[in-house]
């Protein structure tokens, strides 16, 4: 599938990780399996990731990226009118984190919020989804798309080279019409 987006912009992009690093060298270490482990970190060519802590969630990260930048581009609250949240690992099965994050971010209660349950195609898919909404609405000038995970935290304690290949990060995308 083909799409052409027109008249939309990427305005600004900010991602977020807390500074708790896993390193492939000392997951080594503590591997039973040394030799798969280094095989299969050479394969995926992870040399670190990042993992946040048990009280830090999903909105959370994408909180701190979507401030950030919504101060880069002297957004207020108000200017915000569409924001979508990717995720696979939601704070909660209900309500949903773009609600959540719209209440965090103080946004104007007429924005329209909602939740994609993706993995790794969740950042193409939510920006498509979003540009494509923002296209074909007139009303909607500026939006936000939050993607983000905190997915280490469902790794098994001994399967270290998952812990390696999946970090916990959050991001946000200004998308707005030119």
């Amino acid at each position: 599938m083909e799409t052409v987006i027109k008249n939309i912009k990427v305005a600004a992009i900010s991602t977020t990780v807390q500074n708790k690093i896993r390193k492939a060298k000392d997951l080594f270490k503590k591997s039973k399996d040394k030799n798969k482990f280094k095989a299969s970190a050479e394969t995926i060519g992870v040399e670190q990731s990042y993992f946040t802590e048990d009280k830090i969630t999903t909105v959370d990260l994408c909180y701190a990226s979507s401030l950030e930048v919504m101060q880069k581009l002297k957004w207020n609250k108000n200017d915000v009118q569409i924001l979508v949240f990717v995720t696979q690992t939601p704070d909660y099965l209900m309500p949903s984190c773009s609600n959540i994050l719209q209440k965090k971010l103080k946004l104007n209660n007429s924005c329209v919020c909602y939740d994609i349950n993706l993995g790794c195609s969740g950042y193409i898919y939510g920006l498509w989804n979003i540009c494509s909404v923002m296209e074909n609405n007139s009303n909607l000038k500026k939006g936000i798309l939050a993607v983000g995970d905190t997915i280490s935290k469902t790794i098994l304690k001994n399967d270290e080279i998952n812990k390696l290949l999946f970090g916990d990060s959050g991001s946000a995308t200004a998308i707005q019409k030119k």
